[in-house]
């Protein structure tokens, strides 16, 4: 659970509790305590239906509290609230996890059709509010027929007033929305209807199966509006913030008033109009998620496990270095290759270069709404901070390539806290890719992987501090930067990338790549060209799964090193990390026990997917014990059977 869900389940659920004690309260406690009992002989009793009960004094008020909540079948109904309530949460979280939420904002919405749904929304629930409030039912033991249609008109007008403000999110996401919704008020319903003799409910006492599914739709859009609101500002930070880099940092945190300060001018001001902002960011995110394609299972699966706005940051990052390997590996000539590489080098030197402060002066945010909203239909404010890059010459320099373009400008929204070090080293491992040299050692080998993937784990790493409200990572503050992580890190990324080598030997080669180490071959230069060249059946099965297998070995021989790296980052993130890890790790038993060496090795969809559950609902410690005392059971037998 993230930092926001576990504050949306507090928070909403300690609400829905106080509405209904407010609504209790129009029930005075004849049921509670008969009015026989010495101890309520003070409380006014309601003599007719039609009679008006009169107010309680506030010491009254805090007597008939204190026998209201002494009684245990009150902690018992409020326990099978709170799960219901927290099912429905859990639900939208498990349903909702999987997509960003800003792929659902009515931002790509017409302004016609974002009025329709929010005025036709907020009609429909007004509407309903009405007749709940209008309804005449008989009375029940517990209370007068006006508790129970006060109590559902109240959802009602709530959730009207929702879905004015995010109505298009709701309708976007309107199957998650329902089943969230749905599947706790039957599952109490049915409890209820099933419990013989049935349960003498208080608090609701007179609650049916539309009041229990407005309840839990309630707090599902309010969930949903917060997850809105929440996506808007990440994805537009210079927005929320009105351009503020100090406030852009602080407000990467949940648990800052910074946070919740900007998250409420957003509610209020932007996510009414919401459609009114520029959509290129989103867009560009759409891109960036269509060029990962089918070959990114694996990340898309771990990336599930982390908190949305992080997530879709390192999302964007991923997209670029995928880019970026594409047109350094897969550009038609190899003069193409290089000037490709050269592109890249200059654009993340002229993207991480500061602009001098008159040029900043002319990207100085808008002091109201109106003028925001204008300006951003003009430009995208997101891209304000690098008025010195030539978007158009880019789009001609990229051969018009949408994916790669897309990915060039979203790197440039988050570049304020990359290191550019690390980026630029990003290109020396890409040169000695076009270069083409082989790896002479296996030290060369454990170079290459930190220089490719250490330097991206090193990114990363920026991002998931900066995102977790841990300061810039970028190298311009040194009190929040810890090199001591960022190492740790390039060693994850570097076992990480062992692993990629081993299981990408055939394919490499028949895209005439070889990183096998000399020494692994025998300094042959013979077999080093069969691999370089795309002729891997000269090198023979066995011979290429030796070397895949002697790297592997290396990757476990520095994988304990690579966990102090995970074990360096917010607790928030560390399952996610765990989980890659993880799965990228299975790679090695299924190279292993394979007798054909295996085009591309793959971890079955299975079997990440239940790696991610378990670091979803904390099942991985108890997997981890249980396969200790299996190996501990099984793995003796195995010995004594070899020896």
């Amino acid at each position: 659970m993230t930092k926001l869900e576990g504050i949306k389940a507090v928070f909403l659920c300690m609400a829905v509790l106080l509405l209904s004690l407010v609504t209790c309260a129009h029930q005075y406690p004849n049921n509670l305590c008969p009015s026989t009992s010495p101890d309520c002989s003070w409380l006014p009793q309601q003599t007719s239906t039609n009679q008006t009960t009169p107010l309680l004094t506030l010491q009254q008020a805090m007597a008939y509290s204190y026998n209201f909540l002494a009684q245990q079948s009150i902690w018992i109904e409020m326990g099978v609230l709170l799960t219901s309530l927290l099912t429905a949460l859990q639900l939208w979280h498990l349903f909702t996890r999987w997509h960003f939420p800003i792929l659902y904002a009515g931002i790509l919405d017409s302004a016609k059709r974002n009025q329709y749904i929010r005025y036709l929304g907020s009609a429909f629930f007004i509407l309903m509010g009405y007749y709940f409030m209008s309804e005449e039912r008989p009375n029940t033991m517990h209370a007068s027929s006006s508790a129970h249609c006060s109590t559902a008109a109240m959802f009602s007008f709530v959730l009207g007033l929702l879905w004015q403000y995010a109505g298009p999110y709701y309708i976007n996401r309107r199957y998650a929305l329902a089943t969230s919704a749905l599947v706790p008020a039957c599952l109490v319903q049915a409890g209820v209807w099933m419990s013989t003799p049935a349960p003498s409910f208080v608090l609701t006492s007179d609650w049916g199966f539309n009041d229990r599914f407005l309840c839990c739709l309630m707090v599902v859009c309010i969930s949903g509006l917060l997850d809105n609101a929440d996506a808007l500002l990440h994805t537009y930070p210079q927005v929320a913030s009105r351009g503020n880099t100090k406030c852009m940092a602080l407000m990467q945190s949940p648990f800052s008033w910074t946070y919740w300060r900007c998250m409420f001018g957003l509610i209020n001001d932007v996510l009414p109009q919401q459609h009114e902002l520029n959509p290129d960011p989103v867009l560009d995110l759409v891109q960036v998620i269509r060029g990962l394609g089918p070959a990114s299972r694996s990340w898309k699966t771990m990336a599930a496990l982390f908190p949305s706005p992080l997530r879709q940051e390192l999302c964007i990052l991923y997209g670029f270095f995928r880019a970026c390997d594409d047109l350094v590996d897969d550009a038609p000539t190899l003069a193409q290759r290089h000037q490709n590489l050269q592109l890249i080098r200059a654009y993340m030197r002229l993207l991480f270069t500061m602009c001098d402060s008159g040029k900043l002066a002319s990207c100085t945010p808008p002091s109201s709404v109106q003028d925001l909203f204008h300006q951003q239909k003009l430009q995208d404010a997101t891209l304000a901070h690098h008025p010195h890059v030539d978007w158009s010459s880019l789009w001609e320099q990229l051969d018009k390539n949408p994916t790669a373009f897309s990915s060039f400008r979203a790197l440039a929204r988050i570049s304020d806290h990359l290191c550019p070090k690390a980026a630029d080293d990003l290109c020396k491992a890409w040169k000695i890719d076009l270069l083409g040299r082989p790896l002479n050692t296996e030290q060369d080998l454990l170079a290459y992987a930190a220089l490719i993937s250490g330097k991206f784990g090193e990114l990363c790493t920026c991002v998931i501090m900066y995102k977790t409200g841990r300061g810039n990572w970028n190298g311009s503050d040194l009190q929040a930067r810890n090199d001591k992580v960022v190492s740790q890190a390039r060693a994850t990324g570097q076992c990480l990338q062992l692993v990629n080598i081993a299981r990408d030997i055939l394919r490499d080669s028949l895209d005439g790549r070889c990183y096998v180490p000399m020494s692994y071959l025998m300094n042959n230069k013979q077999t080093f060209d069969y691999l370089r060249r795309g002729k891997p059946e000269r090198v023979g099965n066995d011979c290429i799964r030796s070397h895949a297998v002697r790297i592997l070995d290396l990757a476990d021989q520095i994988s304990g090193f690579a966990q102090l790296g995970i074990d360096g980052l917010p607790e928030e993130v560390q399952d996610g990390i765990r989980a890659a890890f993880d799965i990228y790790m299975a790679i090695g038993p299924i190279i292993r026990q394979e007798l054909v060496f295996p085009m591309r090795a793959k971890v079955p969809s299975w079997k990440k997917q239940w790696i991610a559950f378990k670091y979803i609902y904390g099942l991985a410690g108890i997997s981890t014990a249980f396969n200790e005392a299996a190996t501990m059971v099984f793995g003796k037998k195995k010995g004594a059977e070899l020896m």
